[in-house]
């Protein structure tokens, strides 16, 4: 029995791949009491500064975790009034960011607000945001999908945003943008992430928790869909029983992140197993980096 486990961990090929999500921020980058714990006296969050601590102790030991944010990142009103980009743009640098799918909140500023964020080094994932007089084509400035390589494992990832954009944006915000149907997109971007040799496939949905889980039964080779936009946020993962997609959803307002961990057997080119855990961003867990509390609160 020993010998067997021994030679298990030898030539065992399991790499962990580690990677941290958040959704529908909604520009709360600052501190605030956990009143879902205690209305009356809530313990501190300590939002950007706390997750920069969290962020800086993962990657010590991950140096190659992953970032993404599933949309709407950016505060402000629909009118346009208090929609800060720039605070998007420092805090989505400052964190590290890997990636991004454009939300609902990212048109506020139309076009220009996200030719903006692209400049400004932000990496936006939307496979169905294209050119309305060419369709073949994605918004300028926005990628379908990028593949990340985790020590030799390929991690595939693509966006997509609610193809009922039109019902909820205003028209000079998507002037010129057309949104392709969700499930139509995903398999198209499945089929080809695979062609590339993609080993795990994670969507990053901006289409709201009904949707993803339409999407979930409707379409195999995604193995994980971090979600967001409308919808609560999820306890539990939940698993397709059909396509075993994996759903994973958090709340918003910036009280959390999502930590996932998802072990990978090489040698057999399968995903062994996954664990997820939500982590409450408590001051007293994770002490705010002063020199973020700067950027963020004064």
């Amino acid at each position: 029995m020993f010998v067997n486990i021994l030679l298990i961990v030898m030539f065992s090929t399991i790499d962990t791949v580690k990677i941290v999500f958040t959704n529908d921020i909604i520009g709360q980058f600052g501190e605030k009491g956990a009143t879902f714990i205690n209305p009356v006296f809530p313990p501190p969050l300590g939002g950007a500064a706390s997750f920069y601590t969290y962020l800086k102790n993962e990657r010590k030991k991950f140096p190659d975790l992953l970032l993404f944010d599933t949309g709407n990142m950016t505060g402000g009103y629909v009118s346009g009034q208090k929609v800060d980009l720039e605070k998007t743009v420092k805090f989505y640098n400052l964190m590290g960011y890997n990636a991004m799918v454009p939300g609902w909140r990212e048109f506020f500023k139309g076009e220009n607000g996200l030719l903006y964020l692209k400049k400004r080094g932000i990496t936006l994932l939307g496979a169905n945001v294209v050119q309305k007089n060419d369709t073949t084509k994605n918004f300028d400035g926005i990628w379908s999908y990028k593949i990340f390589d985790v020590n030799g494992v390929k991690i595939g990832v693509f966006g997509l945003t609610t193809e009922k954009m039109p019902l909820f944006a205003d028209d000079w915000w998507i002037k010129n943008t057309f949104f392709l149907r969700e499930i139509p997109t995903a398999r198209r971007i499945v089929k080809t992430l695979k062609k590339k040799g993609a080993d795990i496939i994670i969507l990053l949905s901006s289409t709201g928790s009904s949707r993803e889980k339409v999407i979930a039964d409707s379409v195999n080779g995604i193995d994980f869909i971090f979600g967001g936009f409308m919808g609560y946020g999820m306890r539990e993962p939940y698993e397709n029983y059909y396509t075993h997609t994996v759903l994973l959803r958090q709340y918003r307002y910036f009280a959390s992140a999502m930590e996932v961990s998802i072990f990978y057997d090489k040698s057999s080119r399968c995903i062994t197993g996954y664990r997820a855990k939500q982590i409450t961003l408590m001051e007293e867990d994770y002490e705010p980096d002063p020199e973020i509390k700067k950027e963020f609160f004064e």
